[in-house]
């Protein structure tokens, strides 16, 4: 399962009222890279958002962005795919997928 690779993180994310903690994974190891690829969950998401429509991700996405990712991108490319009301977000940096993450499951916007 997805949920037991890598290594567990938090993201403590403002709400404009209480922060927000929610669970995240990193996969900074090619173990925990192969891991990951090599699980079912990860393949049909790769899938089902191969067809989807990429576009730059506008202020609000970005601004979402940064209140859960440890990264400055300032100026740098974040690309969104839609599929139907699902929003992928990726940032690849190097030549590497850097951040991953499904905007459209969080409810909360970031104040």
């Amino acid at each position: 399962m997805v949920e037991n690779l890598g290594t567990p993180g938090l993201a403590v994310v403002p709400t404009g009222g209480q922060p927000i903690e929610w669970k995240m994974r990193t996969f900074l190891s090619a173990n925990d890279v192969a891991a990951l690829a090599a699980t079912i969950t990860f393949r049909d998401l790769c899938t089902a958002f191969g067809d989807g429509a990429p576009r730059p991700a506008n202020q609000e996405e970005r601004a979402l962005f940064y209140a859960l990712a440890p990264l400055e991108i300032a100026g740098k490319p974040l690309t969104v795919v839609d599929v139907q009301q699902h929003r992928l977000v990726a940032y690849v940096e190097n030549g590497r997928l850097a951040w991953m993450d499904l905007l459209s499951e969080y409810s909360a916007r970031p104040q």
